[in-house]
C-alpha cells in the first residue's frame, strides 16, 4: 500500500509537469499572463490534498496483524477502512492484538471473502468509542477455538467474543448474521400497485429504539427525505435511495444504498408468458388466447387480443383494474372467479356465465348481476313477460318488472321464472349469461323496515364469492342477523314473501330446507340473490373485503340439487377447510369457526316430509336472544311440518347457547309443528366441533317419558296435527365438557401504533419472520431475518378493518395476532 501511495505522488508530479507544459504554451499563443509553475503546482497540491480528506486505507490481501504498523498501514484513513475488494481474499490473521484507538472513530468493513481470523491466538482487535464494524455478504469472521479470549472491544463497550461469553454483549455470529455492528440493514417490501410506492425497511443493530433513521437520496450530502424505520419511497421518481443510522451514544453508521424494485409487465404471447411470471405485484397482458390451468394473479389485468377463459373453479385475483379492450374478450365459466383487492372502476365488458340447479318451467331462481349494465330480459329471455321480480322492502311485497325491461342495479335481488320453453317435470340446468363491466368496490343498498319483521331482498354484486360471517359483521346495524335462501320450486302464492321454501344462515351456521340439499356453508355464490332480515331501515353495504376465492359453486336456485356425497367426518371439518384453502386466513383469525360446535337435527317422514334444525354451542352467544347466532324459526303454511327450539315463548330455526367451563349438561328444549297425523322421526344429520368428542345426545319425550340417545339411532313417534311445543328437550351430556380454552404462552405479543405504524413486540423470543394478512387473507406484508424483538409496518388498518400478523419467532414457535378493528 505504501508503495502505492508513493507510485501516485510519482504519477502526479509527471502529470503536473504536462499540465503546466500545455498550460505555458496555451498563454503564450494567446498572449494572456503565465500562470508561474509554481502557482500552478500549489493549486495542484491543493486539489491532491482535498482528495486525501475522502481517501481511504484498503487492505486488499492477507497479512498478520503483527506486521502491521498503525503510523504507515493506516495513515490518511479518514475514518474508513475496508478489508478486501469484494473479489479477492483479503484476511488480517490475529496472530497479535491489535490496537486502531489512535485513529479515533473507524467505520471498517470487511468484503467478500474477507475480514478477520482470530484463529492464531486469543487476541484483541481493539477500537476507539464509536467505531462501526460491517460484513458484507461472504465476509468472515473466524474464531479458531471460539471461546471468550477471541474479542472486539470497542471503547469501553465489551461487544463481541466469539462464544458470546465473559460479559461480551455478542457472539462472532450474532455480528456476522446482522451485517455488523453500529450499521443499517435495508430491505424493501412488495410494490403497492395502486400508489406505485413500495416501503423500504431499515433495520439498525443494535436494535435501539432510540437510533434515528435518516433517508437521503444521495450516497453523500443530498436530500433529507425522511426519518424514521420506514420510508414509502415512489417508484417513479428516485432509483435508488440511502439511509444511515445515528445511534443513542453517538455512533453514525455508514451510509447504506437500496435500489427500489421495478414494477414488470407479464406478456402471455400464446405460449409463454415473456419478461416475468404472473403474481400480484406484476401487470399482466393477455396479447393471445388463453384456457386458464389454475389461478392467476396479476397487479393490473388487460386483455388486448385473444379470448381469455377462465375455466369453472379458477380465479383471476387482481389488485387493481382490470380493462378488456375492442380486441379481445374475457370470459368467467360456471363457478370461476374475479377477485379485486382496491377500489377501482374496471375498463370493458366481459361475459360472466351462471348455471341453476336441474329446473321446471315454473321453478324461479334469485338472481343478482355481477355486471353492470345487466337487463332482466337479457339474462332470461324466454320467461314469461310477467315473471320478473324484485322485493319492494318499503312495501315489504313483490312488484312485476314487465318484460324483465329493466337493468339490475348493482347488490339488488331479483326473481325469475324459467324459460316457457322448459317444461313441468323434465328438469333441466338453465345456462345464465351475463354481459357487461365488473362490478368492484363500494356498493350500497337502501332498503326500508316498515314493519316489525322486516325483509329485504339483495344480492351478491361480484363475480366472486362472498364470505357471509364478514358480510353479516360489517353491516351488523341493519340486518337482523339471518340469510334466507330459496331452494324450492314452490309458486309464489298472491305474490306474497313467505319463508317456506328457504334455507337459512346466520354466524352459527346453516340449515338446508329440503332433505338431500345442500345447506348454505357460509359462502355466497356470485349471481346469487337472497333474503335478509332487518333490524332496522338502512344502508347494506358490500366491499371487496367480504370477496374469497373460489367456493363459488353453492348456487342456490331450485329443490332439485344433486345430494353431495360428504361423510360425517368430512362435515365436521369441511367449514374450517373452506376458511383455510380458500380464504387464506392463518389458523386463529376470526372468521374459522373451529370454536363452533353445531348439531343439527332432521325431522322426517317416509312420505317426505322434512324440516331441519341447528343447535350450536358457541363462546360468544348467551342464554338469551343472540340476533347473528340464533335465526327465528318462520312458519311456512304450505310446508308439512316445522321443527324448531324454544327460548321463552320464541322458536328457532338455529339456537346457539354458551359454553360454560365446567358444564356437564346442557339443555335445548324443542317443539314441532305437523299439519297431518304421522309417524315421525327425529334423527342427527350431522355435527362438529365437541360434538364430534365422543358426546352423548339424549332426546326425552315428556309424553311418552322415554329417554333416547339419537347417537344410537333414530327416534320414531306418532302424532296428531298441532303444535306442540312442550314435548321434546334435547341434552347434552358429558363430564368433560372443554371451557373456552385459553392457552398462554411464556412469549407475548403486543402490538401498538407509533407515527402512523403498527409496532409488533414479542416480550421474550426474537421475530425472525413476520407476515400480515388482512381478514381475506390477502398477504399485505412480509419480513424475513428480522432478528430482534420489534418490527414496524406500515399502518393498513386505514384499508382493512381487521389485520392478521402471522409471527415465526427465533425459537421456531408460529405466533398470530389480530391488530383489532
Amino acid at each position: 500500500m505504501k508503495n502505492d501511495y508513493k507510485n501516485f505522488i510519482l504519477r502526479g508530479a509527471s502529470e503536473i509537469d504536462i499540465a503546466l507544459e500545455a498550460s505555458n504554451n496555451s498563454q503564450d499563443r494567446i498572449g494572456g499572463n503565465h500562470l508561474s509553475k509554481l502557482s500552478l503546482v500549489i493549486l495542484v497540491l491543493l486539489f491532491w490534498n482535498f482528495n486525501l480528506t475522502q481517501a481511504q486505507c484498503s487492505i486488499t490481501s492477507s497479512i498478520n496483524s503483527s506486521n502491521l504498523v498503525i503510523a504507515t498501514d493506516f495513515a490518511g484513513c479518514n475514518g474508513l477502512i475496508t478489508i478486501g475488494d469484494g473479489v479477492n481474499p483479503a484476511v488480517i490473521s490475529m496472530d497479535a492484538q491489535l490496537d486502531l484507538t489512535t485513529l479515533g472513530p473507524v467505520n471498517i468493513i470487511s468484503k467478500f471473502s474477507s475480514g478477520f481470523d482470530f484463529s492464531p491466538g486469543n487476541e484483541k482487535l481493539i477500537l476507539a468509542a464509536g467505531s462501526t464494524l460491517k460484513f458484507e455478504d461472504g465476509a468472515v469472521l473466524i474464531g479458531g477455538s471460539c471461546n471468550a479470549s477471541e474479542r472486539i472491544v470497542i471503547g469501553d463497550r465489551l461487544l463481541a467474543s466469539c462464544n458470546g461469553q465473559a460479559g461480551f454483549d455478542f457472539s462472532f455470529a450474532d455480528l456476522l448474521n446482522n451485517g455488523g455492528f453500529g450499521i443499517v440493514n435495508l430491505s424493501s417490501g412488495a410494490p403497492v400497485c395502486l400508489t406505485n410506492s413500495v416501503d423500504l425497511f431499515a433495520q439498525p443493530f443494535p436494535p435501539d429504539e432510540g437510533t434515528i433513521i435518516q433517508w437521503y437520496d444521495a450516497p453523500s450530502g443530498g436530500n433529507l427525505l425522511d426519518e424514521g424505520l420506514v420510508l414509502s419511497a415512489s417508484l417513479d421518481s428516485q432509483t435508488n435511495y440511502y439511509a444511515e443510522a445515528s445511534f443513542p451514544d453517538g455512533m453514525v453508521s455508514l451510509r447504506e444504498e437500496i435500489k427500489r424494485p421495478e414494477k414488470q409487465t407479464a406478456i402471455w404471447d400464446g405460449n409463454t408468458w415473456q419478461n416475468a411470471t404472473p403474481d400480484e405485484n406484476v401487470d399482466v397482458l393477455f396479447e393471445a388466447a388463453l384456457n386458464t390451468g389454475g389461478n392467476i394473479n396479476a397487479c393490473n389485468l388487460s386483455v388486448n387480443s385473444g379470448n381469455v377463459i377462465v375455466n369453472p373453479g379458477h380465479t383471476l385475483k387482481v389488485v387493481n383494474k382490470v380493462t378488456v379492450t375492442g380486441g379481445g374478450s374475457l370470459t368467467f365459466e360456471n363457478d370461476a372467479s374475479l377477485v379485486q383487492i382496491n377500489d377501482v372502476t374496471n375498463e370493458g365488458s366481459v361475459l360472466y356465465k351462471r348455471n341453476t340447479t336441474p329446473m321446471e318451467r315454473f321453478d324461479f331462481t334469485y338472481w343478482s348481476s355481477p355486471l353492470s349494465n345487466q337487463r332482466l330480459f337479457d339474462l332470461s329471455p324466454e320467461t314469461l313477460f310477467d315473471k320478473y321480480f324484485f322485493f319492494d322492502s318499503a312495501i315489504q311485497n313483490w312488484v312485476t318488472i314487465y318484460n324483465g325491461n329493466q337493468v339490475m342495479q348493482a347488490g339488488a335481488g331479483y326473481i325469475i321464472r324459467s324459460p316457457q320453453s322448459f317444461t313441468s317435470g323434465n328438469l333441466q340446468v338453465y345456462n345464465g349469461r351475463f354481459n357487461g363491466v365488473p362490478n368492484n368496490g363500494l356498493i350500497e343498498v337502501t332498503v326500508q323496515k316498515p314493519f316489525a319483521t322486516s325483509f329485504a331482498l339483495i344480492g351478491n354484486p361480484y363475480p366472486s364469492a362472498l364470505h357471509a360471517d364478514a358480510f353479516i359483521d360489517q353491516n351488523s346495524e341493519v340486518l337482523g342477523g339471518s340469510l334466507y335462501f330459496w331452494t324450492h320450486n314452490t309458486p309464489l302464492t298472491n305474490l306474497v314473501f313467505t319463508a317456506d321454501d328457504y334455507s337459512v344462515y346466520n354466524k352459527t351456521g346453516g340449515t338446508s330446507a329440503d332433505s338431500g340439499g345442500d345447506a348454505p356453508d357460509g359462502t355466497i355464490a356470485s349471481g346469487q340473490g337472497f333474503f335478509v332480515s332487518l333490524a332496522t331501515a338502512g344502508t347494506i353495504k358490500f366491499n371487496n373485503s367480504q370477496r374469497i376465492m373460489g367456493s363459488n359453486d353453492r348456487f342456490f336456485a331450485a329443490n332439485n340439487e344433486p345430494v353431495r356425497d360428504i361423510s360425517l367426518s368430512d362435515i365436521s371439518t369441511a367449514s374450517t377447510t373452506l376458511i383455510r384453502e380458500t380464504i387464506g386466513i392463518v389458523p386463529t383469525a376470526e372468521y374459522i369457526s373451529t370454536e363452533k360446535s353445531r348439531l343439527w337435527l332432521n325431522m322426517t317422514n317416509t312420505q317426505g316430509a322434512f324440516s331441519q334444525l341447528l343447535l350450536g354451542i358457541v363462546p360468544q352467544a348467551t342464554e338469551g336472544i343472540d340476533k347473528f347466532w340464533d335465526a327465528f324459526y318462520v312458519d311456512g303454511a304450505q310446508n308439512v311440518i316445522g321443527f324448531y327450539s324454544l327460548y321463552e315463548e320464541d322458536r328457532f330455526t338455529i339456537q346457539a347457547k354458551p359454553l360454560t367451563e365446567g358444564q356437564e349438561e346442557t339443555v335445548f328444549k324443542l317443539g314441532f309443528r305437523s299439519s297431518i297425523n304421522s309417524l315421525f322421526h327425529i334423527s342427527i344429520s350431522k355435527f362438529d366441533g365437541i360434538f364430534d368428542q365422543g358426546k352423548q345426545i339424549f332426546l326425552e319425550d315428556t309424553f311418552t317419558g322415554s329417554i333416547h340417545n339419537l347417537n344410537e339411532s333414530d327416534y320414531a313417534f306418532t302424532t296428531n296435527k298441532g303444535i306442540f311445543n312442550d314435548r321434546f328437550i334435547l341434552k347434552i351430556i358429558s363430564s368433560d365438557l372443554p371451557g373456552q380454552t385459553v392457552i398462554i404462552a411464556d412469549n407475548k405479543l403486543v402490538s401498538s401504533e407509533t407515527n402512523g405504524r403498527i409496532k409488533l413486540e414479542s416480550s421474550e423470543t426474537p421475530i425472525e419472520a413476520l407476515q400480515v394478512f388482512d381478514f381475506t387473507g390477502v398477504l399485505l406484508f412480509s419480513r424475513e431475518q428480522v432478528n430482534q424483538k420489534f418490527v414496524i409496518f406500515p399502518n393498513f388498518k386505514n384499508n382493512h378493518s381487521l389485520l392478521i400478523a402471522k409471527v415465526r419467532l427465533a425459537d421456531g414457535q408460529i405466533q398470530t395476532i389480530k391488530i383489532g378493528i
